[in-house]
């Protein structure tokens, strides 16, 4: 199963991998390099797949899994404080 996660331009922000299995998986996705004191568990280290730093915009969404793929748009908004 693979997750990609493009900006406007087509260029991937995001990839993430793994064997996949049935039935409801929950994925959490990094928008930000580094720092942070999320609950990632990797002490603020940038993960190993982490690309750029995703910032608001519109993003496109695809899963690949079972030999079959979907795409959806997806739009990142500000985080309000």
């Amino acid at each position: 199963m693979q997750i990609s996660v493009a900006d406007s331009a087509g260029a991937v922000a995001r990839q993430l991998t793994s064997t996949g299995r049935r039935g409801l998986n929950r994925v959490v996705i990094p928008f930000a390099v580094g720092g942070g004191r999320g609950r990632g568990g990797n002490g603020g280290a940038p993960a190993t797949n982490a690309g750029t730093t995703i910032v608001p915009g519109r993003y496109t969404v695809t899963l690949e899994a079972a030999g079959q793929r979907l795409t959806r748009p997806a739009v990142v908004r500000e985080r309000l404080r």
